[in-house]
């Protein structure tokens, strides 16, 4: 039987009177599965902070509001903050303990992708996908950890480099020395991906295709960069690395090698200098490393605070590999769940409507596409202690209603938070809730989203600042805005609720502020 489950009216109202910390984003039951499971999954690497007490996800329009407990984020960030007195390679230690598990994932991963052109038997497709659940499932139990530290842990190191500066008489300079102290010192695998890209954008400089690139179709162009073979080596290099770029927790489908021919087009019609932004791009990391380093020393941190600047460098590692991970999660079982879909009678789109437990009742005929439907028109997901249930129907409104609602202030025409990349911008605010809305980003506007994701890239280098609700010092917001050198600020907790879409704003990162100049 498919996995349904009544709520009680003493669990609602558990769950009604708890502080949630929320995250909106492209998604599915399936895919998100994998972090609620994981997250809620009792198990001895994560002691002392715990596994995760529950995660509730309302899924609607493809997209899902994903709900975590802030006293779960506060107690696995209280644990960190009490061990970095003490520890400060603590977080090296602690992330060995998932290397093998890792490991495993990626081995798979990459059997999977090399088995998508062939057709296995029933029997095999279903060992392959239970196989892979579990390798998943373990991929990602540390999600609890990474999130309680990204989540919980910012506006405590905020407070104590304050104090310190305070001491020093440094206190007008936080701002600048704030974003200094937590920038990333890792490369991201979207940094991985834009190095890439300009590379093959210069290898076409050289070898004379840009103005085939330029003046072609990206269909014709494909064609016609025959004739330059470097070009077209730099080019499927590209694609088969980081064809998985803009998945998500719903999409998974290969980007095709047009569409990168699109990307290098835009990166020749820039007339920037490609060799100089390489070599700027690829600097950045251990430009910050060195910068930090001698800005710690100057100030003479305390082991406390450099303990937890190390952790977020750690954890800006260590969240960055479990969301490339999940996009891997995602093309992987796109594969699996389309083949399995076909054979019991299930589009892809319904079978991401089900549950990873599910799928093999599916498989069997035992649960009938009405079922995954119905959760299509909208639905709640409730994992704990590592249990599935899952909620249709009027009840799911009223609930999804009420935490929208929760903790909503007056109106206002400031909205506050912290600076995760110093600067300011005047510009269009655009309320973002879905990668299919970010081609309403336009040059100058100010993108506003409950967080930023990889798939909202094209939207980013659009935009003249960033503006989130929620998100940590090491986001993808922070680590995307710094190398784009525009202003950010996040953890405003209400923008994308407070501002309006179209409205004129002022985004001040050196106060943290968001200011409403003219409404809609």
């Amino acid at each position: 039987m498919a996995v349904e489950s009544a709520i009680s009216e003493e669990k609602k109202k558990e769950w009604l009177s708890q502080e949630w910390y929320l995250n909106r984003f492209d998604g599915c039951p399936f895919l998100l599965s994998f972090i609620g499971m994981g997250e809620t999954l009792p198990e001895g690497r994560k002691h002392p902070w715990g596994h995760g007490t529950v995660r509730l996800a309302f899924f609607y329009s493809h997209k899902v509001d994903w709900h975590m407990p802030l006293s779960d984020i506060r107690r696995a960030a209280g644990q960190f903050m009490r061990r970095s007195t003490s520890d400060p390679y603590f977080t090296l230690n602690l992330m060995r303990l998932w290397e093998a598990d890792e490991e495993k994932f990626e081995k798979m991963w990459a059997h999977i992708s090399s088995a998508d052109s062939q057709k296995p038997s029933n029997g095999e497709l279903l060992a392959l996908f239970n196989s892979f659940v579990e390798a998943s499932i373990k991929r990602v139990t540390s999600s609890s950890l990474i999130d309680g530290f990204a989540f919980g842990s910012d506006e405590a190191i905020a407070g104590k480099v304050r104090a310190h500066l305070e001491e020093l008489g440094k206190a007008a300079e936080f701002g600048s020395i704030f974003t200094a102290l937590t920038a990333h010192v890792h490369p991201s695998f979207t940094t991985h991906a834009e190095l890439s890209l300009l590379k093959a954008a210069i290898i076409a400089q050289k070898e004379g295709a840009a103005e085939t690139i330029l003046n072609n179709t990206p269909k014709e162009a494909m064609q016609k960069l025959l004739a330059f073979p470097k070009t077209m080596r730099a080019l499927l290099d590209h694609q088969s690395n980081f064809h998985w770029l803009r998945n998500n927790y719903i999409d998974g489908e290969p980007l095709p090698p047009e569409h990168f021919i699109e990307e290098i087009s835009t990166l020749l019609r820039s007339g920037k200098d490609l060799q100089k932004e390489f070599g700027e791009l690829k600097s950045i990391p251990l430009r910050n490393l060195e910068e930090k380093e001698k800005l710690m020393d100057e100030l003479q941190l305390p082991i406390e605070l450099r303990s937890l600047i190390r952790y977020s460098e750690d954890f800006t590692l260590w969240q960055d590999e479990r969301k490339r991970s999940t996009f891997f999660m995602a093309h992987a079982f796109s594969f699996l769940l389309r083949e399995i879909g076909k054979r019991c009678g299930f589009t892809l789109g319904e079978m991401k409507y089900l549950v990873p437990e599910e799928v093999p009742l599916a498989a069997a005929g035992k649960i009938p596409p009405e079922v995954p439907r119905a959760r299509i028109k909208g639905c709640m997901v409730a994992w704990e202690h590592g249990r599935i249930s899952i909620l249709t129907g009027p009840e799911v409104q009223e609930m999804h209603a009420h935490f929208r609602k929760a903790g909503l202030p007056e109106e206002t025409d400031v909205v506050k938070g912290l600076a995760a990349s110093l600067g300011k911008a005047r510009g269009t605010a655009r309320i973002v809730n879905s990668s299919r809305e970010i081609d309403k980003v336009n040059e100058g506007d100010i993108l506003v989203a409950v967080m930023t994701r990889p798939d909202y890239i094209l939207g980013m280098k659009r935009a003249a600042a960033i503006v989130t609700d929620e998100g940590g010092l090491t986001c993808h917001a922070a680590i995307v805005a710094r190398e784009l050198k525009i202003p950010c600020i996040i953890g405003t907790k209400f923008a994308t609720r407070v501002l309006k879409d179209g409205s004129e704003v002022e985004v001040d990162a050196s106060k943290g502020e968001v200011r409403v100049l003219t409404a809609s």
